[in-house]
Order: C-alpha cells, then sequence, then structure tokens
C-alpha cells in the first residue's frame, strides 16, 4: 500500500510536469490557432494536476469547505477539454467570447460551491460533470460526421486531415472518468494511478497527431442549424443541380469529367482536390461535386481513388516486379496504408492476394 501511495504521488507530480512542459513547448512552436489553444488547454491541466498535490497536505484535507470547492474545480476539466475538440472539428470556432460563454457556468458552481452541503454538492457534482461530457461528446460526434463527409468530398487524400485518432482519445477520455469516479468514490491509489497514466496518454496522442494535423478552412462547423444537417448552404446548391436543365447539363459535365480523367490521369497527383479538379475541367466546385454525390452516387474521394485502383491493376498487368510501395506511388496514393485499406474495399482481398490470383 505505501508503494502504491509514493507511486501516486510520483505519477502525479509526473502528469503535472508533463503538461507544463508542452505548454512552455507551445509557447514558441504554435503555429496555427489549433495549437494556440492546445496550449492553453495543457496550462490548464498542469494548473489543475498540481492543485492535486495540496489534496495530499492534512491541513488542507481537514478544512471543511476545501474539499468541494477543490472538487468543483474538476469541472472545467471537460469544457476545457471539449474546447480543443470543437477547435479540432470547426477551425477557428473557439474565440474569447465562447471560451467565456462555455467556462462561466462552470466557474460560478466552483464559487457557489462553498455555500452547498457537501452531499447535495455530491450529487450536483455527478450529474453535472457527466451531463457535459455526454453533451459535449453528442456535439462531437455529430460534427466528426460532418468533417468526415467534407473531406470525403473535397479531398483524395487523407493524411493528416482525417482525425479518425480522436476514437482513440474518446476512448481514453472515457477510461478517465470512470477510473476519476472511483477516485471521488473509492479511497485507494490505484484508481489515481491509473487516471494519471490513461489522462497521460490520451493528451500524449493529441500532442503528437496536432503536430501533424493539417488545419481545413472548414468553418461553422458546430452551428445550430448546420450541426444536424447537411447545411443549408448544401441544400440549396443541390436544389440548382435539380433543376429542368440538370439533364443537359450532367451529360456535358460528364463528357467533360471522363476525358480528362482518361487523358491528363489527374488522379496521379496525390494531393488532388475538388478544388483543382473542377477548375482542371471549367465548373463550379459545388456542382462537380452535386454531380459526384447525387449522380454517380459516390464522394470525390472514393470516385478519384476508383481510378487509382484501376492504375494498380494496370500496372500488374504491365509488369509483376513493381513492389508494392511503387504502386502505391505510382497511382497516386501518398500513403500505402491508404492504397491497402481501400483496394481491400475494392476488391473483397488484399493486393498481395490479388496478385498472387494474378498469376494463375
Amino acid at each position: 500500500m505505501i508503494f502504491l501511495e509514493r507511486l501516486n504521488y510520483f505519477l502525479n507530480g509526473m502528469a503535472c510536469l508533463f503538461f507544463l512542459r508542452e505548454f512552455f513547448a507551445y509557447r514558441t512552436k504554435a503555429s496555427n490557432h489549433l495549437q494556440r489553444v492546445l496550449k492553453w488547454v495543457l496550462l490548464f491541466w498542469s494548473v489543475l494536476l498540481f492543485k492535486s498535490v495540496f489534496l495530499y497536505t492534512s491541513a488542507i484535507c481537514n478544512l471543511t469547505v476545501a474539499p468541494n470547492y477543490f472538487n468543483a474545480i474538476d469541472l472545467l476539466a471537460v469544457p476545457t477539454s471539449a474546447l480543443y475538440m470543437f477547435e479540432l472539428v470547426s477551425p477557428n470556432w473557439v474565440t474569447w467570447k465562447r471560451f467565456v460563454f462555455v467556462i462561466l457556468p462552470f466557474v460560478v458552481f466552483s464559487v457557489l460551491s462553498v455555500f452547498i452541503p457537501h452531499a447535495l454538492f455530491i450529487d450536483i457534482f455527478v450529474t453535472l460533470l457527466l451531463g457535459s461530457f455526454v453533451f459535449c461528446g453528442l456535439i462531437l460526434i455529430f460534427a466528426l460526421k460532418r468533417y468526415r463527409n467534407y473531406i470525403k468530398d473535397n479531398f483524395s487524400d487523407f493524411q493528416n486531415i482525417d482525425i479518425s485518432w480522436i476514437s482513440i482519445v474518446g476512448v481514453l477520455f472515457m477510461s478517465c472518468l470512470i477510473a476519476y469516479f472511483f477516485m471521488l468514490f473509492v479511497d485507494g491509489s490505484l484508481s489515481n494511478i491509473v487516471f494519471y497514466i490513461v489522462l497521460t496518454a490520451a493528451w500524449a496522442v493529441i500532442i503528437y497527431f496536432s503536430e501533424r494535423q493539417i488545419v481545413l478552412p472548414f468553418f461553422k462547423n458546430i452551428q445550430g442549424d448546420r450541426l444536424f444537417s447537411i447545411g443549408k448552404s448544401e441544400q440549396e446548391i443541390v436544389a440548382e443541380c435539380s433543376t429542368t436543365e440538370e439533364t443537359a447539363f450532367n451529360e456535358k459535365l460528364a463528357s467533360k469529367l471522363s476525358l480528362y480523367m482518361v487523358e491528363e490521369e489527374p488522379y496521379l497527383n496525390p494531393h488532388l482536390t475538388l478544388s483543382d479538379l473542377s477548375e482542371a475541367i471549367g465548373t463550379n466546385r459545388s456542382y462537380l461535386s452535386s454531380y459526384l454525390n447525387n449522380i454517380l452516387n459516390t464522394t470525390f474521394y472514393e470516385y478519384i481513388n476508383s481510378f487509382r485502383i484501376n492504375k494498380a491493376r494496370s500496372l500488374l498487368v504491365e509488369s509483376n516486379d513493381y513492389t508494392t510501395e511503387e504502386i502505391a506511388s505510382k497511382c497516386g496514393f501518398n500513403s500505402l496504408s491508404t492504397f491497402r485499406r481501400f483496394f481491400f474495399s475494392k476488391e473483397g482481398m488484399t493486393f498481395a492476394q490479388y496478385r498472387e490470383k494474378s498469376k494463375r
């Protein structure tokens, strides 16, 4: 038990130093708004963990009102962390005004907690903690869905723009919440140890991917009428394409698109975007997106990568000496893992299996 208690103190201090170190690192290397938001969130967590040091002193623990106040401050962890997530899925969403709006209710409760009886405080505290966690989680789920649809409709390569890694962080945060409740209701060092380890791991993952994340100009993703639907502007674009001139327009667009894809092979550019392609064939990106989504029933990502897979098949017929890496590169895939994943989804088998089958 003494070992676990000392390990608990050690991990608390190490976690605090980890967040503090990363904060000072981001003071100089933060190059975009997302990283600047991350910088202040890291500072908050270092302060929050430093607060725990005071709880280990008997003088503070013996005070009657301090535990309420100190626990209430922990509520700020959910909205503060959520601000980073909101900024990730909706660039430039976080402003000082929105920061105050999100944080203020929790700050007010922290102040008022001094005057609330401890038993009642615990009930309110647990309700607010769970409620804010679920509420922020639901917003992120809808926002993530919109974000993923956006990149599928506009980009042919997901490297450093996809944020599927956030699901790993979500699992780690849920584990943190469970460990925290054990810390709150079960007196013991083991839950504290698990909490500090999982919390540090979660933010280590966030920091790792944040340094590589390309921030996209996807604005107003988290906004009332846009969050739970495809958005008014997109609906208007679809409506514009659904006029009596639609058939003639689509036939002309289909002809130009097909000819350009065959003759110029733009899909060999691993960074090809919807804007690039629409500009090359002389059309509006919104009309091209509508044509792909509503007429061909596909996304830009799937459309371009289908051509790349066809190119891979032709290269395999041309020569069986190419390595998998060479074929992926020659087809326009920027990532070998993306090539393998997409090939499997189209063919129902791995590229290695397909290659062996083609030899027979």
